[in-house]
């Protein structure tokens, strides 16, 4: 009897555990599954995804899977659901391609089209801009001022949430346009 109980744990705690864990890029994506090509084999898997299903970020942050695109790196831990070992009832899917951080960036404005500003780093490039009705606008007196006041080559400080793969700003906290109000010039 004790070795009967003994093999009823044994099988809940392997039941506890996941079968899989992979990297591979996404190459479909359908309404609750994806299907990644392996990094190590090249196999093709389906990944299922449930109402238990945890979709992340990069660094941890929560996802959805609209903010997934075919060609993104993921890692999966799940379990498999067929004799093939090709289909996976997932209950984590990170995907490494999506790194969005709250950043300050210091940069030159190269274009402006509506809401968008386009602005050239010194370090990470150029980063696109969305202004959104919740962005503070301000001069280097810390004045509120209008998107309309910001122009082509003044020089910015954008406060906000930084999409790396995507090379944006999609969510902008803040904007400090250092070039308003212009500088005084000495007169003789």
């Amino acid at each position: 009897m004790i070795k009967e109980i003994g093999n009823q744990i044994k099988e809940k705690v392997k039941a506890l555990r996941f079968d899989t864990r992979l990297t591979g890029k996404i190459t479909e994506i359908g309404g609750n599954y994806i299907r990644i090509s392996d990094n190590k084999d090249g196999k093709t898997y389906q990944v299922n995804i449930t109402e238990k299903t945890q979709l992340r970020r990069h660094f941890g942050g929560k996802s959805s899977l609209s903010e997934f695109l075919v060609g993104d790196e993921v890692n999966v831990i799940g379990r498999y659901t067929d004799e093939t070992k090709s289909t996976i009832e997932a209950a984590l899917i990170r995907n490494k391609s999506i790194q969005k951080r709250w950043g300050v960036f210091f940069g030159e404005v190269l274009s402006k089209e509506g809401n968008v500003l386009m602005i050239k780093t010194l370090n990470r490039g150029e980063i696109k801009v969305y202004v959104g009705d919740s962005t503070k606008i301000i001069n280097r007196r810390e004045e509120s001022v209008s998107l309309n006041n910001i122009e082509v080559g003044h020089r910015v400080r954008v406060k906000g949430v930084w999409d790396r793969a995507l090379r944006e700003i999609r969510e902008a906290d803040e904007i400090k346009d250092f070039s308003l109000p212009p500088k005084p010039t000495k007169t003789e």
